[in-house]
Order: C-alpha cells, then sequence, then structure tokens
C-alpha cells in the first residue's frame, strides 16, 4: 500500500511448522494508519485464532474509531485489553473449554506522531537513520533474566526458557498488564517495524538497520529479513512475521533545499540564482510556520 504520507507492508513464511499461527495487518485511513501483529502460542490450543482475534479486533477498533483519536495511549489499551477478553470468551465457549493465547504489539500512527503497545515478546521497533531509536523490552523470563545483569544478550538467544513469556493475551480472565511507548515525533524515513520472535530471535539489529537502508523498496527489504531469518534457523524455524511503515512525510528544510540546489544546478540554472531562490523558499516556509503555530495557539 502507498500514501503520500507513508508506505506500508508486511511479509510471513510458515518455517519449519505445520501452520502458521503469527497473524499481522496493516491498515490505514486518510492520514492515519495502524499495524498490528500477534504470534499465537504454540504450547496451548488454537494460537493461531487467537491472533487472528487479535488483529481482527485492532482492525475493528481502528475503523469505528472517530479520527483524530483523542486520546491515542488509552485507545491502543483499551483495544488490546477488549481483544485479550475476546479471546478468553471464545476460549470457554469451547467444548471442552480451551485456553487459547497469543502476544500482541500494535502501532499507530496519527499526524506525524507514532504511539504503541504490546504484550509478550512480540517487538516494535523504531529506526531512524542508522540506529535503532528505540524499541520494546519483551515480556518474558530471559529479558527479566537480562535486565537483572544474570544473563547477556548472547545467552538470552540460546536460553532453552527464551520462549517463555509473563505476559500475554488469553489464558486468563485477568486482563494484561499493557507496556505504552512514550509517543515520538516522525522524521523523513522513519521505519516503525513490528515482528514475532522468529524474525528477530535469528537477525541482528545491525541487520534490519542495512536492510532498510539500502536501496530496496519496503517491501523487497521485509521480505528479505523474513526469509534470512527462516533460512538462519533452518532445520527449526518458527513461524517469521513482519509488518513495517516508512514516514515520508516532514522533510526537513535542508533536505528540501539541497534538492532544489542540485535540481537547479542540473537544469542549468545559475548556482547564485539558485542559492537565492533556497533562501526566498525557506524564508516562506519559516514564515508558513509561524503562521501556522501562531494559529493553534489562539484555539
Amino acid at each position: 500500500m502507498n500514501s503520500r504520507l507513508f508506505d506500508t507492508a508486511k511479509a510471513s513464511r510458515i518455517g519449519n511448522r505445520r501452520t502458521n499461527q503469527d497473524r499481522c495487518v496493516a491498515i490505514q485511513s486518510q492520514h492515519y494508519a495502524l499495524l498490528a501483529l500477534g504470534d499465537g502460542m504454540g504450547g496451548h490450543p488454537k494460537g493461531e485464532l487467537a491472533a487472528q482475534i487479535f488483529v481482527d479486533t485492532c482492525e475493528s477498533f481502528f475503523f469505528k474509531a472517530s479520527k483524530p483519536i483523542a486520546n491515542p495511549r488509552h485507545f491502543l489499551s483499551k483495544m488490546i485489553i477488549h481483544a485479550h477478553d475476546e479471546i478468553t470468551a471464545y476460549g470457554f465457549d469451547q467444548e471442552p473449554a480451551i485456553d487459547p493465547r497469543t502476544t500482541g504489539v500494535v502501532a499507530l500512527i496519527q499526524g506525524r506522531k507514532a504511539y504503541w503497545a504490546h504484550v509478550g515478546d512480540s517487538r516494535f521497533y523504531l529506526i531512524r537513520g542508522a540506529n535503532v531509536q528505540t524499541r520494546t523490552l519483551d515480556h518474558s523470563y530471559v529479558e527479566h533474566l537480562k535486565r537483572e545483569g544474570m544473563i547477556s544478550e548472547a545467552d538470552q538467544q540460546k536460553h532453552p526458557q527464551r520462549h517463555y513469556v509473563t505476559r500475554c493475551l488469553g489464558g486468563s480472565f485477568s486482563a494484561p498488564g499493557v507496556t505504552l511507548g512514550d509517543a515520538v515525533l516522525l522524521e523523513h524515513d522513519d521505519v516503525l517495524f513490528l515482528c514475532s520472535d522468529g524474525l528477530w530471535g535469528h537477525i541482528d539489529e545491525e541487520e534490519m538497520v542495512a536492510a532498510f537502508q539500502s536501496e530496496l523498496s519496503l517491501h523487497e527489504a521485509l521480505t528479505n529479513l523474513v526469509r534470512e531469518a527462516e533460512l538462519a534457523a533452518f532445520p527449526d524455524s518458527d513461524n517469521v512475521t513482519a509488518v513495517a511503515l516508512r514516514w515520508k512525510g516532514h522533510k526537513k528544510p535542508a533536505q528540501d533545499a539541497a534538492a532544489k540546489t542540485r535540481a537547479g544546478q542540473q537544469t542549468g540554472i545559475p548556482r547564485d540564482l539558485a542559492e537565492k531562490d533556497r533562501l526566498h523558499k525557506a524564508i516562506e516556509e519559516l514564515t508558513s510556520v509561524i503562521d501556522q503555530f501562531e494559529t493553534k495557539g489562539r484555539k
């Protein structure tokens, strides 16, 4: 999917499993977008349905919400807890009753801001330039051990209980604690990246950054990462799923000016005239920003 402000892409592979219990969705409405990913827990029945209920709930909440969403963090928390309740109710209604479970991670883009929330060990990354700006901390036993300094990050990848999560959706009538990220103002070419542990468990952050910094399209970069994670874990690959958004809006004035200067030089416009044009444009943009700021301040 494409829009003026962002591109989105998603990819999923079954790995060396009989079924794919991961689910993901990338949806948009005008200048808004929602990314969601659930990793159904294979140690419990119907994990794939738990993950499907999660992404379906996210999609339903997003399309029904009045926009702009007044309180995005509350919206995300309410949405995830509602998905938990739906999963629990589904399991209770079966004969005999079952307890399907899934992880859940979601990101909301509204205006220039991104918000995210998660339960479990599916991750959210914000990649800016050549760095991972931020990522979620897993609700898992090994993440707890690492944060306590008891194991290293390398140990975390090999620990026998690395798949044990301390929070999930479903499996209990009590709602899980939802971790909410602080809102971030997006910059041009930022990438929001959600993935299941089948990917981050076998692809390090440097590889992720390199993929999104390449000349490949967002879809091609994401497809390659998913394929590489599957191959890296062969012959015991888990399901591998990822969904991403690249923010295309809000180029910095310096970037715009440089592009205009290059364009002027390429079309034969003298350098000094191009510089004067750049200066006038910059002044016009600054005046426009000041006017918008003053207008907002009066509301």
